[in-house]
C-alpha cells in the first residue's frame, strides 16, 4: 500500500475485512445473498461511511481516507457495496441530505434504461443496478440529472455480475424521486476513481496470492517461481499492482484539489488495462488450480473481470483521454497540469 494512504486507517480495513471477508465469507454472500452481519459490522466502525461530513451522518475523513477504504474492498473481495454506498452516500450529502448506515445502490445507467421522473415520481426501469435489491435507496446518474428515488417500491428482477455479485433491474411505478443539485460530471469522476480503486486492491490481491503461491509449490525439487516462465507472470503481476496503486493515489490526491477528470479516467485506464494482465498472468503461474472454486484467485480475477469494464470501458476512457491531448497547448503541458482541461463525454 502507498505510502500516500493513512497507515492506521489501512490496517483497521485490513484487519476487519481480512477476518470477515474471507474466501467462505464470499462465496456464502455468492449463495446466500447479503452479508447483512459483515455490513453491520462494517458500519459500526463507519467504513461505507468514510470521507462524508460526520454532520450528516458520515464518519468523516478525506476523499483519501475514503479511496483507501475502497482499495481495501477490493483487496479481501468485499462482497458489499462499498463503491455503490459511498458514491450514493456523497450524492446525498453534497445535496444536503442525511445518511443513516443503511446501504444504498447507486447506478450511472445503461443505453436500456427507461426511467422517467414526473411530478417528483420515477416511472421505468434501472438496469444492471449494482446491489439494487438490498438498497433502501438508489442513486442514479440520469441524462437529465442525478436522481434518488426509494427502492422500497420497486419491482426487483435479480441478476449478478461475473463475481456473483447482484446487479439487479428494478422497475418504478410511481417511487418517490429527489432531483440532487449535484454535477452529474462530479459524480461520475468519483465513480471512475472509485471502481479504478478497487481494481487496483485486487490486483494487488491476485499478485500477493500468487507471489505466496509459487514460492511454495515444488516442481523437480524446487519452488516454481524460480522457473524463469513462472517468475517473469509474477513480474508483470507485481508491475500491474504497483502501477495501478500509483495512479490511484495520484488520482486521489488530484482530486482532493481539483474536479480531476482526466487524471481518473487516466487511472481507470491503467487499472483496466492492468486488470487484464493480472487476470493472464495470475492463472498461468497457478495453472489448473487457479481455476477451482475452492481456491481463492477466482474471487479477485472474476472482480478484476467485470469491474474493468464498468465506470469506463478502455475502449471510452482511450477515446475520450485523446479527445482531451488533442484539444491541449501540447502534450507535455497536459501531463504536468491537466487541471485546467475537462473531459469531453463521448457522444
Amino acid at each position: 500500500m502507498s505510502a500516500g494512504f493513512d497507515p492506521d486507517l489501512v490496517a483497521l480495513v485490513d484487519d476487519f475485512f481480512g477476518s470477515e471477508s474471507d474466501a467462505a465469507a464470499v462465496e456464502a454472500a455468492e449463495r446466500t445473498g447479503f452479508p447483512a452481519a459483515m455490513w453491520a459490522g462494517a458500519d459500526e466502525i463507519g467504513l461505507p461511511r468514510v470521507g462524508l461530513p460526520e454532520s450528516l451522518g458520515g464518519a468523516g475523513g478525506s476523499l483519501l481516507d475514503a479511496v483507501a477504504v475502497l482499495v481495501g474492498s477490493g483487496r479481501h473481495a468485499v462482497p458489499l457495496p462499498m463503491l455503490e454506498s459511498w458514491l450514493a452516500g456523497w450524492v446525498l450529502t453534497e445535496a444536503g441530505r442525511p445518511v443513516d448506515g443503511s446501504p444504498l445502490a447507486f447506478t450511472t445507467g445503461t443505453d436500456r434504461d427507461s426511467l422517467e421522473i414526473v411530478d417528483g415520481r420515477g416511472h421505468g426501469t434501472l438496469h444492471r443496478v449494482g446491489w439494487g435489491r438490498s438498497a433502501s435507496q438508489v442513486v442514479a446518474v440520469v441524462p437529465g440529472g442525478v436522481v434518488v428515488l426509494d427502492v422500497s417500491g420497486a419491482e426487483v428482477r435479480e441478476r449478478t455480475d461475473l463475481a456473483g455479485m447482484p446487479r439487479d433491474d428494478l422497475t418504478f411505478s410511481g417511487a418517490p424521486a429527489l432531483k440532487c443539485d449535484v454535477s452529474r460530471e462530479s459524480v461520475l469522476v468519483r465513480a471512475t476513481l472509485g471502481r479504478a480503486a478497487q481494481l487496483a486492491g485486487a490486483t494487488e490481491a491476485a499478485f500477493a496470492l500468487t507471489h505466496a503461491y509459487v514460492g511454495q509449490r515444488e516442481q523437480f525439487g524446487r519452488p516454481i517461481g524460480r522457473f524463469q516462465a513462472v517468475a517473469q507472470h509474477v513480474v508483470l503481476l507485481a508491475q500491474a499492482a504497483t502501477t495501478s496503486m500509483h495512479v490511484v493515489e495520484r488520482a486521489a490526491l488530484a482530486l482532493s484539489d481539483h474536479e480531476a477528470a482526466f487524471e481518473a479516467a487516466a487511472a481507470k485506464l491503467v487499472a483496466s488495462e492492468n486488470a487484464s494482465i493480472a487476470i493472464a498472468a495470475a492463472h498461468q503461474a497457478h495453472g489448473a488450480i487457479g481455476m477451482t472454486q475452492e481456491y481463492r484467485l477466482q474471487q479477485f480475477t472474476r472482480r478484476l473481470m467485470a469491474w474493468r469494464a464498468e465506470h469506463g470501458s478502455g475502449a471510452v476512457l482511450a477515446a475520450e483521454l485523446g479527445r482531451t491531448a488533442a484539444r491541449a497547448d501540447s502534450l507535455a503541458h497536459l501531463i504536468t497540469d491537466p487541471a485546467p482541461l475537462l473531459l469531453e463525454p463521448a457522444s
